[in-house]
């Protein structure tokens, strides 16, 4: 239940700082000097906080409602419903590899997060993204991660997960 996605510039400082811990949230802008929290993330920010869990964090929030797998092809699509059988997310899965190449989140069976996953590279046996680009369709924002390395499940302390700032709320 605790996420943190800091992007640094290629001179290496803050740009983009996003953490997560059970219901808070903070995200730092430090060059427009903005940090937002919790609601204000939503209504100030391209992505919403549900956007960041469901495509970081996984589990009930990337694959929400009655989910279900189908063959496409050279891809298995996973279309998420809730109990209306309304389109909720959609995963496809590379058959080939079983990486995933592109997520899209709905909202009144429009668009509202996609995600694209490439540049797949296997480290400590798992095959992992290297690139990754955010798209929010409504307000036509594309954010393009491009990852040099990655840790895969290295001790952190506890006070990098702390949602500090966020007027009144304990981690």
């Amino acid at each position: 239940d605790r996420f943190r996605l800091r992007l640094l510039s290629p001179f290496g400082f803050t740009v983009f700082d996003y953490v997560t811990h059970g219901a808070h949230a903070r995200m730092e802008l430090p060059l427009e000097g903005k940090q937002l929290t919790d609601e204000e993330i939503g209504t100030q920010s391209a992505f919403l906080p549900l956007d960041f869990r469901q495509a970081f964090l996984r589990g009930a929030a990337a694959f929400p409602g009655q989910c279900t797998p189908e063959a496409a092809g050279a891809e298995v699509v996973v279309a998420c419903r809730d109990e209306r059988n309304v389109r909720l997310r959609e995963i496809r899965i590379a058959r080939a590899t079983g990486t995933v190449s592109r997520e899209i989140s709905f909202d009144s069976e429009q668009p509202r997060a996609v995600l694209r996953f490439d540049d797949y590279r296997v480290v400590d046996g798992l095959p992992v993204p290297f690139a990754i680009e955010l798209q929010s369709p409504a307000r036509q924002i594309t954010v393009q991660i491009t990852l040099r390395t990655y840790e895969i499940n290295p001790v952190l302390a506890d006070a990098l997960f702390e949602v500090a700032g966020a007027a009144g709320h304990a981690s």
